[in-house]
């Protein structure tokens, strides 16, 4: 099973789902499943994570996460996305 943590990713994988098919509806909906079912299974470590580091963190940090973005970082654009100073 693919394991892909993009968006970006995922919409070009049913894209080409959708190209290399000729538009297939049950090619679509399998690759549609298999979509969701890896977002979901993103969601579910995510969590996990979040309730394993909770105990062990300070009020503090605890602050600091909150103040974070989803994926942890508190940057927007993910990896590569970093704004040029002038």
């Amino acid at each position: 099973m693919l394991r892909v943590r993009s968006p970006w990713l995922l919409a070009l994988i049913l894209g080409s789902t959708l190209a290399t098919t000729a538009g297939d509806p049950a090619a679509l909906q399998a690759k549609q499943a298999e979509v969701a079912q890896l977002l979901t299974q993103r969601v579910q470590m995510r969590v996990e994570s979040l309730q394993a580091i909770a105990p062990i963190l300070t009020p503090d940090q605890r602050a600091k996460l909150a103040q974070m973005g989803p994926g942890g970082s508190g940057r927007r654009g993910g990896h590569g996305h970093q704004q040029q100073g002038s």
